[in-house]
């Protein structure tokens, strides 16, 4: 990839860019697409399965929030891997990953919610990444800076996914569960997203990007 590329160059600071730069997009694309289906998660179910199993509302929607946490960090991962050092980041991050098991064993055993698995994958992981791949990256690209990917790239999508669903509470308040609302919804969610990502998480040269290569895929 070109990760791997600019690292065997020691492009160290074009790099660093492209990780940043590469993680929000990666992020806002999943966002555009998933945060949809995380607020009319139920409806959706419904058309494919009718009668919608207990729980299954709260499992998909865990399952999406796990997988904005995993692309969030993905460029990160790949950054380690064009090192050479993936021995490190493989052994830690798979022996946090493998506790969801036991946690959950105990947690269940005595009662708890069956979500509490999900959610106990989420917070493991997001431990995983944000501690352990982060300070990994640290070791074998000193220039490469944790509190800056944190600051441009963490929280800014935080805000955008409480944003992109505020909207979509009030819609809910107002409308009835149909199709028309999910068309509602899935308009101002997708919007806020595009706008708030925009303002907010990437910077005048990753809109540039953006927008070249929205425009190779049209042509």
């Amino acid at each position: 990839t070109q990760i791997i590329k600019l690292y065997a160059e020691r492009q160290i600071k074009s790099l660093i860019s492209l990780v940043n730069a590469s993680s929000k997009l990666s992020f806002l694309l999943l966002l555009l697409i998933s945060a949809p289906l995380m607020t009319e998660t139920e409806y959706i179910l419904k058309l494919w399965l009718v009668q919608v199993p207990a729980w299954a509302v709260a499992f998909c929607q865990l399952s999406i929030i796990n997988n904005w946490v995993s692309i969030i960090f993905r460029p990160i991962v790949y950054a380690i891997h064009a090192t050479g050092n993936a021995k490190r980041i493989s052994l830690i991050n798979g022996t946090i990953y493998i506790l969801v098991l036991p946690l959950s064993y105990v947690f269940l055993k005595y009662g708890a919610s069956p979500e509490v698995p999900f959610i106990l994958n989420i917070v493991l992981l997001f431990i995983g990444h944000a501690l352990f791949s982060m300070l990994t990256l640290k070791h074998y690209i000193r220039e490469y800076p944790i509190l800056s990917f944190f600051r441009t790239a963490v929280i800014p999508s935080v805000i955008i996914s409480v944003a992109s669903f505020i909207p979509s509470y009030f819609i809910k308040l107002t409308l009835d569960q149909s199709f028309s609302r999910f068309v509602v919804n899935s308009i101002c969610t997708s919007l806020i997203v595009l706008i708030t990502g925009w303002m907010i998480m990437l910077k005048k040269d990753e809109r540039v990007s953006a927008i070249t290569l929205i425009r190779s895929k049209l042509h």
